[in-house]
Parts: C-alpha cells; sequence; structure tokens
C-alpha cells in the first residue's frame, strides 16, 4: 500500500521518483484502440509542475511516429482527445498506479530498433483495498507550504521522565469545525496544510475535492494548489499525487474576513460552511462557475495594480449576469419609456434604413443588462450607493484601456478597494452568508457586518 506522508516528504524536496517494473501507455481513441507501448521505466517528479514518464520500450517503431508523433495537429489548435494515451505502472513496491490525458514523445537510434516514450503528467492516482472498513468516509487534503490560517484548537506536547512530568508546551495550530455533513480538522504545519473531513454517510470524490478546496480559499484570500488527496471510502483508499509547486505566492486581495492566529467568533468558518453548501451538489471536478470569478479576483492581485482594477470590474459584472439577472425584471417604467421612443421613431420622418438601426438599438435594450442589476439591488437598499458609483469610476476607464498615472494611484487603489467589498457583497448575497466582514473600502479596514437579503 503507497504511504502518503513519505510521498509527500519526497514532493516536499522535489525528488520523488517511481520506479516501475512495468509500464503501459493506451491510447485512448477508439479508433487506436491497439496503439500501445510497454516497458520498465520511472515517474520522477521534475521540479516545473509536471511528473515525468519515461518508459524503455523493445522492438521497432515506425519512423512518423519519431519524426511526427501528432501528425493531425496543427499550430494553435486544442488538441483532440484521440491523440491522449493513458498511464498503467506498477512500481517496484507492487502499487498500481494509473494516469490519463498524456501526450508521448518517441526517440530512437538510427534503426529505430528500441526506442524511449516520454510524456509528461500532471496528476497520478494509485488504489487499494483495505484490510479493515473504517467507520466513516473521509478525505485528507495537503497543501505545499507554509499557509497562515485562523485556528481555534491548540496541540499539546508533553515531556515525562519516568512519571513525571517534565515540560509541556501547546500551539495554536488547528482548526476544527464542522460544515456540510462533515467535521474538518485543519492541521497548519511549517511544510504544509492538512485538512481533513469525515463524514457518515457523505459520498467523496474529486468533485467534493474542488469544492472544499474552493471553499478554504475563499475564506483565506488566496488561491492553493494541493499535493496530496487521500479519499477513503468503505474499504477502499484511493491516492492521487499532484507535482504542484509550494504555495509561496500571496494576493494583494485581501480575504473576506482579515483573520489573525484564532477565529474566536467563528465567522471565517461560518462563511467556509455557506459557500461550501451553496456549491456542494456541483459534482464537476473543474472550478464551480463562481469560483473561477473568484479565483481570477484572487490571481489578479498577484499582477499589476491596473490588472486588478479590470478583473474586478469584469468579475462584479459577471456575477451579476451569471447569479443575478435572473433575479431582476424589468420595472414597467422602464418598458413604457422604451415603447414610447419606439413609437416616436416609428412617426418620425427619418431614413427607413436609419430607422431599422435604431429600432434594433432599442429594441435590444428589453434585455437587462449587468448594470442594470446592480442599480436595481442599490435601489432595494440590498448595495451601497458608495460602492456602486466606485465601480463605476474604476470600471469605464479600465474597461477603455485608460493607463494609471502615478499621482492617481492612491485613488485607483481606493476605487479597487471598494470594488472588491462590492464583489465579496455580490458573493455574500448568492450563498446566503450574513455576519462579520472586513470593509476595505474604509480607512483603517474595520470589521462591519453584513446582514442583507434579496427578498
Amino acid at each position: 500500500m503507497a504511504n502518503s506522508e513519505k510521498i509527500f516528504e519526497s514532493l516536499d524536496k522535489n525528488n520523488l521518483t517511481i520506479d516501475c517494473k512495468e509500464m503501459k501507455l493506451s491510447s485512448i481513441s477508439t479508433i487506436s484502440e491497439k496503439d500501445q507501448y510497454v516497458g520498465p521505466g520511472s515517474i520522477t517528479q521534475s521540479g516545473d509542475g509536471y511528473f515525468l514518464v519515461k518508459m524503455y520500450c523493445h522492438g521497432n517503431i515506425a519512423p512518423a511516429k519519431v519524426l511526427t508523433p501528432f501528425q493531425n495537429t496543427k499550430p494553435g489548435k486544442i488538441i483532440e482527445d484521440e491523440h491522449y494515451y493513458a498511464l498503467e505502472a506498477d512500481d517496484l513496491m507492487g502499487n498500481h498506479w494509473t494516469a490519463d490525458r498524456l501526450l508521448p514523445q518517441f526517440f530512437t537510434g538510427m534503426d529505430f530498433n528500441g526506442y524511449i516514450v516520454e510524456a509528461r503528467c500532471g496528476k497520478l492516482a494509485t488504489q487499494d483495498v483495505l484490510t479493515f472498513e473504517p467507520h466513516a468516509n473521509s478525505v485528507q487534503i495537503v497543501y505545499r507550504g507554509d499557509i497562515p490560517v485562523p485556528c481555534n484548537t491548540p496541540t499539546k506536547i508533553e515531556t515525562r521522565v519516568g512519571e513525571r512530568l517534565h515540560c509541556q508546551s501547546a500551539n495554536l495550530n488547528v482548526a476544527r469545525f464542522e460544515a456540510v455533513g462533515f467535521e474538518f480538522e485543519i492541521f497548519r504545519e511549517p511544510s504544509c496544510l492538512r485538512v481533513r473531513a469525515i463524514a457518515e454517510s457523505n459520498q467523496i470524490h474529486l468533485g467534493t475535492v474542488a469544492r472544499i478546496s474552493e471553499a478554504l480559499q475563499l475564506i483565506l484570500g488566496r488561491t492553493l494548489s494541493w499535493s496530496i488527496v487521500e479519499i477513503t471510502e468503505q474499504k477502499t483508499q484511493t491516492i492521487f499525487v499532484s507535482p504542484a509547486k509550494r504555495n509561496e505566492n500571496r494576493s494583494r486581495i485581501g480575504p473576506p474576513i482579515k483573520y489573525g492566529i484564532s477565529d474566536r467568533e467563528g465567522a471565517v468558518f461560518t462563511l467556509f460552511d455557506k459557500y461550501l453548501r451553496y456549491v456542494y451538489d456541483y459534482k464537476k471536478k473543474l472550478w464551480h462557475p463562481i469560483f473561477r470569478l473568484i479565483n481570477s479576483v484572487f490571481k489578479s492581485g498577484e499582477a499589476s495594480i491596473a490588472a486588478e482594477g479590470l478583473t474586478l470590474s469584469v468579475s462584479i459584472e459577471g456575477l451579476l449576469k451569471h447569479f443575478f439577472l435572473k433575479k431582476t425584471l424589468p420595472n414597467e417604467d422602464f418598458e413604457q419609456k422604451r415603447s414610447e421612443a419606439l413609437r416616436i421613431i416609428c412617426n418620425s420622418a427619418m431614413d427607413k434604413d436609419f430607422k431599422i438601426r435604431v429600432n434594433g438599438f432599442i429594441g435590444n435594450m428589453k434585455a437587462i443588462q449587468p448594470k442594470d442589476c446592480l442599480y436595481a439591488l442599490r435601489a432595494s437598499g440590498v448595495i451601497e450607493n458608495e460602492l456602486v458609483n466606485s465601480w463605476n469610476e474604476l470600471r469605464n476607464p479600465s474597461a477603455h484601456g485608460e493607463l494609471v498615472e502615478e499621482k492617481d494611484l492612491q485613488m485607483y487603489m481606493d476605487r479597487c478597494a471598494s470594488a472588491l467589498v462590492l464583489f465579496y457583497h455580490l458573493v455574500f448575497l448568492t450563498i446566503g452568508y450574513t455576519g462579520n466582514y472586513t470593509d476595505y473600502s474604509s480607512e483603517g479596514y474595520p470589521m462591519k457586518t453584513f446582514d442583507k437579503r434579496i427578498s
């Protein structure tokens, strides 16, 4: 059985190597299902966020495979599924590893007899049947790096000489809480962050892992990539291994609730619970649509301030478009004015072709735009007027490519801060969160309470 602790130790040193007595690459295309390559080899951590798969194969290989491995692909086009391969590998310890979506390259001598197959791989998996059945399903997710997290539970270390207590120490380094039927424990260690979740009935899969990871990134205000995922269900244990780099990049973007070493009031993990409840039923392995926007905002804080402003502007529009349009309907006054404008143009002496163009423009005004949603939320008192004004002042110049001058830097930063608060408020409204948040639009970043809901 693969040992996830030892695997992580090697990953963290960037020297994980898996020597395999037999490896097999098989085309996933039904057209080329007999296209297979078999031989011994190794899987090595490359240091650039990938594994390098290397196989040594006997026999002849067609010259076309070596010279033009992707004959039907074109530069600038996404490589189609038929060109990908699946990997199966048995290591020297008896573990069976699998991976998918590999693109092999072939290297050989002048006679094309005997050859090497290499491919890059982003994730490995191995599965074992346990000799016992755990009392509950569980998942452990491990992230490389020293990652701060607000804690609420200390760990204690005691040193005894015989029966006598010699010394003891305590460290506040664990967060414990419940969310969506899971019991969570998050351990902060010098080299990693470990998230453990236990549930008696909840099914756990990579979609679940993605949702938990999204919730964690939201409350921490940063992007994270996991290195180890260990899922235990009934008597089956599956380990996923990723060669992700250490999580060292920090964003200028602050988390929704600015935290210290502790979370005494529990607001941070209340937000975690609300978010996870909202996205939990989304089964795909990819990010949930709302987190794609959240992730873009966090990533923008690692780029220039101008990139941050533009990303915040369009991400707010994205939230409004995808999560609020259906909740906002045209008001009667707007419809009356639109109909009156169409009537005036129809009865005017304008050129026929020009009338058609103007009628088309006004006709399109029937569709509710993201900005209309925002104004409706402001009119109902759900969103603050000052935040909407700041967004308008940020969005228009950012969308039209205006450069940020040094003399205007503070003003631009203030607008970005207000747009961030607006973005978080829209996220809160979407997931149904009420409670504490950090007001980055006010000097000193005070803690305030968000208590708005859409009726």
